[in-house]
């Protein structure tokens, strides 16, 4: 577990998370941005005092610019860095915001392109998005990384990979109409049912990836269905056990999609969509705040305003 101490900018914890041990602990000259521990390597973003330049280190536990530390001046005076590293992605970390991202090979801190880039995969793909005016999704290419075009996607949704996910292999793409390979771009298989077509433009209709099964729901919400995610074809298709609502969210145990609309919790089988369980959630104690369910530690956990309860595995 590694994070920056907010109250203390120029400081970084790197802490056991099964023990609560320190395992290090080292003051910057910077303002730390983003931490993360991958393999024994450890990678830190931030920016100096004046926000114009970021400061990008690579090391150990121990000594967290052992490999190297490099800089990098804002190219838009005036216009504040802001370093970050994607926690799924390995290869990246990113710099400037809109039509000018700027993405850097984070195994060497090199430069490699700039561009539209609204997201990094974990096999080496880069995601170009340029959101028109409106707010709509607007053309998205995967990018290799070098930022030459591989595909272009058809009928594009946001590429943010926001729903659970439990596979055995990191899942394909998915976005769109179709599923992408994560290290080549290729597309494997394409279904309409992934997205949503609604007023604001086109989103993604995938509530989980479970094992072999795509979760989507219907534009109303009142439908579930699972997707093969192999080949894409449709498994089984049942009526979601929530009332009136088409927002939900929720986690998974790597057998089922467990979702809520922030009044109950249903566990979905995820091989033929039955509901396995269900349970109300407590109230959040505050009309503004939603009851809300998170995964901690192999354990549901219940999130309300005033408090959170673990739950043991069945």
């Amino acid at each position: 577990m590694t994070f920056p101490d907010t109250a203390s900018p120029g400081r970084v914890l790197i802490i056991e998370a099964a023990t609560g041990a320190v395992l290090g602990d080292h003051t910057t000259d910077f303002e730390v941005m983003d931490v993360t521990v991958r393999d024994g390597v450890v990678s830190v973003t931030g920016r100096t005092a004046d926000w114009m330049t970021a400061v990008v280190t690579r090391g150990t536990v121990s000594d967290i610019d052992a490999t190297w530390r490099r800089t990098y001046p804002t190219p838009v005076p005036g216009d504040p860095v802001t370093p970050r590293i994607d926690v799924l992605a390995r290869d990246y970390f990113l710099d400037g915001h809109d039509h000018g991202v700027r993405v850097y090979d984070l195994r060497t801190g090199d430069p490699l392109f700039a561009g539209p880039v609204a997201y990094t995969f974990d096999g080496g793909i880069v995601g170009s998005q340029a959101i028109e005016r409106g707010g709509s999704m607007g053309r998205v290419t995967l990018l290799d990384r070098n930022g030459h075009p591989i595909t272009e996607v058809s009928n594009a949704t946001f590429l943010l990979e926001w729903y659970p996910t439990a596979t055995a292999t990191p899942p394909p793409i998915l976005t769109g109409e179709s599923a992408y390979e994560r290290t080549t771009g290729r597309v494997l298989w394409t279904n309409a049912q992934i997205g949503i077509d609604e007023y604001t433009g086109r989103t993604s209709a995938i509530e989980g990836v479970v094992g072999n099964t795509v979760i989507v729901r219907s534009l109303d919400g009142s439908e579930l269905a699972g997707l093969d995610l192999i080949d894409g074809h449709r498994i089984w298709q049942q009526p979601t056990p929530f009332g009136n609502t088409s927002r939900y969210d929720g986690i998974t145990d790597a057998s089922h999609l467990i979702l809520t609309d922030g009044t109950t919790v249903h566990a979905i089988d995820v091989r033929d969509g039955s509901t396995a369980w269900s349970m109300p959630l407590p109230p959040s104690g505050r009309p503004s705040f939603r009851s809300a369910v998170k995964a901690m530690g192999g354990r549901m956990v219940t999130v309300t305003a005033h408090e959170f309860t673990g739950y043991a595995a069945a």
